[in-house]
Formats: C-alpha cells, sequence, structure tokens
C-alpha cells in the first residue's frame, strides 16, 4: 500500500508515507495513512487527503480487494409470529409481496 503513495504528487516524499493498522471495525480493518504535506493548509490538506484516498482506492481495486459493506440480519421472534407485512405493501429487498386482501 504504502507504495501505491509514491506517485501522489501533493505528498512529501521525505519522510516516506506509512500505513498502519489502527483496529478492527465489524467487516473492516481500519488502516491509517500517515503523510506530508509541505506548507500545510487546510485547501491543501483536503487535496491531499482526496489524493490519497483516491490512489488507495484504485490500488485496493486493482488488487482485487473489494471493501465489504456491513450485512445486518433481522430476524422475527417466533413468540410473536414473527414480521408481518402491512396489507397493500410490498416488503423490500427482493422479498415477496404481502397477499392481497379479500373482498
Amino acid at each position: 500500500m504504502g507504495d501505491a503513495l509514491d506517485d501522489v504528487s501533493e505528498i512529501e516524499d521525505n519522510p516516506p508515507p506509512q500505513v498502519v493498522p489502527k483496529s478492527l471495525g465489524d467487516s473492516a480493518v481500519v488502516l491509517e495513512c500517515r503523510f506530508w504535506i509541505d506548507r500545510p493548509s487546510a485547501p491543501k490538506r483536503t487535496l491531499a487527503t482526496a489524493s490519497v484516498v483516491r490512489t488507495v482506492k484504485t490500488a485496493l481495486d486493482d488488487a482485487g480487494i473489494k471493501i465489504p459493506y456491513p450485512q445486518r440480519e433481522v430476524m422475527g421472534r417466533e413468540e410473536t409470529d414473527g414480521f408481518r407485512v402491512a396489507e397493500g405493501r410490498t416488503a423490500e429487498f427482493g422479498a415477496a409481496s404481502a397477499p392481497e386482501a379479500e373482498n
């Protein structure tokens, strides 16, 4: 990952940029990219950060590494008969439609 940052013109080569593991998330290993910029200012910091993020994302894509999205499974409790879809509405996320009301 550090090699990918070598070509980012907005950051300094010395000291070299570093990628440091910070924590484990729900579906992630959180990495911190540390880099230096010459004569820092808010606009330069924003531009450098955007360039670093873009470069890292491209490097991950090129390596076939996907960023996982958190997934949740929602289940209804059996003793309450689970979830019901209200009449005339459909469930989201590809679930079956609610049965038609009988007249």
